[in-house]
């Protein structure tokens, strides 16, 4: 039995990787971040839309920028951001 359990987290862990970054690549086809971002900011100068491309990992390949994605969602990142937001609780 606990041949099983390790064999399916052993599965579980590729396969979300795999679906999260075709989900990652299929929203990055579907949609254009820049022109979402001059729709909200319409006035964005130059230098505002390389910042916007630079913070958000649009610039590089792919696979790069899933791992810029997953690097910044993790419990760590989170924590820190929440602490700059104030809410710390540890």
């Amino acid at each position: 039995m606990l041949r099983f359990i390790v064999r399916r987290i052993a599965w579980a862990i590729p396969t979300m990787l795999l679906v999260t970054f075709l989900v990652y690549v299929a929203l990055r086809l579907g949609t254009n971040p820049v022109n979402s971002y001059l729709r909200s900011n319409p006035r964005a100068s130059a230098e505002k839309i390389a910042q916007y491309k630079e913070l958000n990992g649009l610039g590089s390949n792919y696979v790069t920028g899933y791992l810029g994605v997953i690097a910044h969602n993790t419990i760590i990142a989170n924590q820190t951001i929440m602490c700059k937001m104030a809410v710390c609780h540890y």
